[in-house]
């Protein structure tokens, strides 16, 4: 750069030392343009209408010193990065020193000015300072965040497909459930008005009368049916859970016997157990039915043989993971999951496994209920699934159910157990008439005095007028007006011994927060046999009131 595109500005209250600031640059940088001001407040305004290359600063100066100018010019964005080189009559001291840099200044100059440092500095801060340093900086400075906004951005924008994907599988899966879980619903009643009619008939035949072996067909035929139901029901989310505080390492090893010979030899089973508790809060029934259609599904993934590995760990997530069928929030989890090495899955498929009645076998092999039915179990425990497969490679399905704090109990659920006949008196709730019929038949058949109600207010009623005592109360879940939590809480103060059994097919948000019963109460799913009936009913009765 030529001198003669220098540009000084001179600050200074003295009028001889501008005069003499002037000859000394005229004949120091040649060319040069020099502009003057005797004050600070002038050589700002000058500063900012002639953009000077360098500023030569006199410290002492009336009202607005050398030092306070400076703060001022570097806190201007347009003047912050002119070099200033402030000028002394002596040798300035530490404490000189240290005020002038904390207020932005670059060097010093002392008077009277030698004329080769004068055009040695000004050059040094011209080039180094504003045409290097200054610029590369600023130009890196605008790189790095046009980099770092791009790459927001990026991620934001994959962010938000990912959450158009998950908004979109969980809308088709949900109008699927509302789907499933009316047809379950309407399906549930006439099951089991069909299983309970079938039973009186095989009970009526003799042995060997050909009438019986059809019977039987037909209660056979309703039990698939009902299963139908209960798979459709678990896929909505609209069954009654009874959770309780398990270890999930425990409920494997319970299993581990019937899986083996569910898998065949062809299949070898390994578990893997985690180092303590894994605990989860979920109904053992439900945990268990997961576990198996996932090892059928499995299994039959690998029609040639295989490895299956089920494994419980307890693990912490520490940042958010979004996943294809929803996100998993920090926090401590259980994860069971279930490998093989089996065939595996394509993208196209991975998309659509958990879609009730799609299926990729044979419509001889299954339903296509297995894996909706895992999905909407899991969901509605509170859990959340990823899968991962990649064809010729096998698949995992891994399910992260929140960490329960509760101990889990020393025992699993006991096998079922048959009990005597009892007596008393039970009230039947339903508004459903052959379910009503049918349900009072049975019992008054096992020996009880039974009472029947199609409503809630009828049986307020039938209640209110009764002087004896009620023993038991068979109710819906679903009543017209009230539900049979609340019809039981308003019954339990005119009976205090009575024992209450629900019945239900289904549920909604009405009657229970998730579809969640405790495990103590007793609950009868729709629908139902004759002999389940009369063992449920046998064994209220032969427990104290809950």
């Amino acid at each position: 750069m030529n001198d003669k595109k220098i540009t000084l500005l001179a600050i200074d209250d003295a009028e001889e030392n501008l005069e003499a600031l002037a000859a000394a640059v005229q004949e120091a940088l040649p060319g040069a343009v020099f502009h003057s001001a005797s004050d600070g407040e002038s050589g700002l305004k000058l500063a900012r209408a002639k953009d000077p290359d360098v500023i030569l600063l006199d410290i002492k100066m009336p009202r607005v010193d050398g030092f306070e100018t400076c703060r001022r010019l570097k806190a201007e964005a347009r003047l912050r990065d002119i070099p200033v080189i402030f000028m002394t009559s002596a040798k300035p001291n530490g404490a000189i020193c240290k005020e002038a840099f904390e207020a932005g200044g670059d060097a010093f100059l002392t008077k009277p000015l030698e004329l080769r440092e004068l055009a040695v500095q000004a050059r040094a801060m011209m080039k180094i300072r504003t045409a290097s340093l200054n610029q590369r900086e600023e130009n890196g400075r605008l790189q790095r965040m046009v980099d770092q906004r791009t790459r927001e951005l990026e991620l934001q924008l994959a962010a938000l497909r990912q959450s158009e994907e998950q908004l979109r599988q969980a809308q088709k899966l949900e109008i699927a459930g509302a789907l499933a879980g009316g047809i379950a619903h309407d399906f549930n009643n006439m099951l089991s008005a069909i299983l309970t009619y079938s039973d009186l008939l095989v009970k009526a035949l003799p042995e060997g009368d050909p009438r019986r072996a059809d019977a039987e067909e037909i209660r056979h035929t309703g039990l698939r049916g009902a299963a139908l139901t209960r798979q459709l029901l678990a896929f909505s989310r609209k069954q009654v859970l009874q959770p309780r505080v398990l270890d999930v390492g425990a409920v494997i090893d319970g299993m581990r016997g019937m899986l083996t010979t569910l898998l065949g030899e062809n299949v070898r089973l390994a578990t893997v157990a985690p180092g303590g508790a894994a605990l989860v809060k979920a109904d053992q029934g439900y945990l268990e039915q997961v576990i198996m259609n996932l090892c059928v599904n499995a299994r039959d993934a690998m029609p040639g043989g295989g490895k299956l590995t089920l494994e419980a760990s307890v693990l912490r997530m520490d940042t958010e993971y979004r996943h294809r069928h929803g996100t998993l929030l920090p926090g401590d989890y259980v994860m069971l999951a279930v490998t093989d090495n089996g065939c595996g899955m394509s993208p196209a498929v991975q998309s659509r496994i958990f879609e009730p009645f799609f299926t990729t076998k044979h419509r001889d092999k299954g339903t296509g209920l297995g894996l909706s039915t895992v999905y909407g179990i899991v969901r509605q425990s509170g859990g959340s699934m990823v899968v991962y497969s990649e064809e010729g490679r096998g698949s995992v399905f891994k399910i992260f159910f929140p960490l329960a704090a509760d101990n889990a109990p020393s025992a699993l659920t006991p096998p079922a157990r048959q009990y005597a006949a009892a007596s008393g008196t039970v009230l039947v709730v339903d508004d459903d008439g052959q379910v009503k019929t049918l349900a009072s038949r049975t019992l008054a058949e096992d020996g009880l005095a039974v009472l029947e109600a199609s409503s809630a207010e009828e049986a307020l009623i039938i209640c209110e007028r009764r002087k004896e005592p009620i023993d038991l109360l068979l109710t819906d879940m679903v009543l017209p007006g009230m539900t049979g939590i609340e019809l039981s809480d308003r019954l339990k103060p005119l009976f205090p011994g009575l024992r209450v059994i629900y019945m239900s097919g289904y549920t909604d948000q009405t009657v229970l927060a998730d579809g969640m019963l405790a495990p103590e109460k007793f609950f009868l799913q729709k629908p139902f046999t004759l002999d389940l009936l009369t063992q449920k009913t046998r064994e209220a009765l032969s427990q104290p009131p809950r």
